[in-house]
């Protein structure tokens, strides 16, 4: 145990306050070592302040940062694992969670390019310290993220919020007709006959 007195001397009968200078020391160490912490799925949700939609965590371990991602009414989890024994742990607990449905996990066959649509994500959530060299390029998860959706990375110890824009190009189509105008015309330069279908959460 450290014990501090406030009645220590330099030598020349001046009386020193050690508590001061300590106290500032922690101030100055705290914001990094709380940067580096671990945050929790409902942290993270919070964080990224989407309540609703499609979210997708990377590396998914035990599963607990996974299940915090859920809210159990309107927000989709799916994680990827890195491992079979990632994998099982996940699943065992979102089972003893009942989140089943909600919230889901499958082993990961491939980092780059992930295994998903394109623009079909509303949050990806990943901690590229932990996926190492499996962590794809920023440029393959913005790939993924949906329009005014966010991507939340962790790299060096510390968390980034990235709010993605819409595409250049694209167009807002908010009504039946288009517009409150009713006129059923977009500038939208990406639009093209119908090939595929995309699931919007």
């Amino acid at each position: 145990m450290l014990l501090i007195h406030d009645n220590d001397t330099n030598g020349l009968g001046i009386k020193i306050n050690w508590s001061v200078p300590i106290v500032l020391a922690v101030l100055f160490l705290l914001p990094g070592r709380l940067l580096s912490q671990q945050m929790s799925g409902e942290q993270i949700r919070s964080a990224v302040g989407v309540d609703a939609g499609l979210y997708i965590h990377l590396g998914s371990g035990d599963g607990s940062t996974t299940i915090g991602l859920s809210d159990g009414k309107r927000i989709l989890v799916h994680g990827l694992a890195k491992t079979n024994e990632d994998l099982e742990l996940s699943r065992i607990a979102i089972d003893k969670a009942g989140l089943d449905g909600m919230v889901s996990v499958e082993r990961a066959v491939s980092w780059n390019p992930l295994p998903y649509a394109q623009n079909i994500a509303n949050v990806i959530v990943a901690d590229l310290d932990a996926l190492g060299s499996l962590a794809p390029p920023e440029s393959e998860l913005l790939r993924v993220v949906a329009p005014f959706g966010v991507l939340y990375t962790k790299q060096n110890g510390s968390w980034k919020k990235v709010n993605v824009p819409l595409t250049p190009g694209m167009a807002e189509w908010t009504h039946y007709e288009a517009g409150p105008e009713g006129n059923p015309y977009t500038p939208d330069t990406h639009v093209d006959a119908s090939l595929s279908l995309q699931w919007i959460g």
